[in-house]
């Protein structure tokens, strides 16, 4: 097992990428949302240890714009519109020269992505062999978790690599997904019909994802995972905290697990829910977070989306969770169904 991963280019062949660009992405204690109309396209908040929530001048570093944010453990990484991937935060994540990739997913120190013929790339540490794919295959998506990292190849079946701890990679299950995500130390699958298929650690009830359930999209944070249902957009959880944490808001778009707690899209607006803290973004930019501020989690820039940061958090103790009725349709989702009813 080399010792660091190696670096390829771009391919001419024909594209086979399905996975679709983030729009909000939580790491460990850190959140990040991209915001394709305001000029301050990528704002991020809660913990600054490694600086990984201190955004660079993405402008004047590449004009071509940024296209795509994920957040990792201790780090944060964009894609820009021409390819390029950049990363701050940790050091492990800083972006080798030469790397361009389509899509790309930040782990726990070590970030993966895939060229436009669906090569998976991958950089940073290379402990338990996280960063180094297997050679020769090519994925239609890819996803980063803390040790491990998964793929979907063209035809829906599902490849891991890395850490084996709790079977990550052993107990990868055959047939073919539509969806992948990668936790702490478990991934979860969409299958074609729409049922979440998870597997690796269970010490939390991670893998136990409710069998009656159908989603459009999926996502894993350390000991967690949620997903979208698929008739109605509303979060369902399992595994940590199960869905004692889940907002009652439907229709969201898009969800993010981090370490603790998720962030979603309820159509033009976020929210947040974590272990203790909670974050809203209404359709005016307007930030709203309660709960939990030991790592800033609940103090989301003031610029944030152009629009008033009106954080509320607090070092301890609850605060109402506001009003989250009414929540418009969310808009279409290339290669997602609406909504039924």
């Amino acid at each position: 097992m080399p010792e660091e991963p190696g670096i390829l280019t771009p391919q001419p062949d024909e594209p086979i990428i399905t996975q679709a660009p983030s729009f909000i992405s939580s790491g460990d204690v850190h959140t990040c949302a991209l915001d394709l109309t305001s000029e301050n396209m990528v704002s991020c908040w809660g913990s600054e240890a490694t600086g990984q929530s201190v955004v660079p001048p993405l402008a004047v570093l590449n004009s071509s714009g940024v296209s795509s944010v994920s957040s990792g453990d201790s780090h944060t990484c964009v894609l820009f519109n021409d390819g390029t991937p950049f990363c701050w935060g940790s050091e492990n994540a800083l972006v080798p020269d030469g790397v361009r990739v389509a899509v790309i997913s930040s782990g726990d120190n070590h970030v993966c992505g895939l060229t436009t013929d669906g090569t998976p790339v991958c950089w940073g540490s290379n402990d338990a062999g996280r960063a180094t794919p297997p050679e020769g295959e090519r994925f239609a998506q890819i996803s980063s978790g803390d040790r491990h990292t998964c793929g979907l190849r063209a035809d829906g079946t599902a490849a891991c690599w890395g850490d084996n701890t709790y079977g990550q990679m052993s107990t990868t299950p055959s047939g073919a997904f539509t969806a992948i995500a990668s936790g702490g130390d478990h991934t979860c699958a969409l299958s074609m019909e729409g049922n979440a298929v998870c597997w690796g650690s269970n010490l939390s009830g991670q893998r136990m994802a409710p069998p009656d359930e159908k989603f459009h999209s999926i996502s894993s944070g350390g000991a967690h995972s949620c997903g979208l249902r698929m008739s109605d957009g509303a979060p369902v959880c399992w595994g940590q905290w199960g869905g004692a944490a889940v907002p009652q808001a439907t229709r969201l778009i898009q969800i993010s697990c981090g370490r603790s707690y998720s962030c979603g899209m309820v159509g033009e607006e976020m929210v947040c829910q974590g272990e203790a803290h909670t974050c809203a973004l209404g359709s005016d930019g307007t930030i709203t977070c309660w709960g939990s501020n030991s790592d800033g989690q609940s103090t989301p820039p003031a610029n944030l989306a152009g629009g008033d940061q009106s954080g509320t958090g607090t070092t301890e103790g609850d605060a109402d969770s506001g009003d989250l009725d009414n929540i418009p349709p969310p808009p279409a989702i290339p290669g997602v169904p609406p909504p039924e009813g």
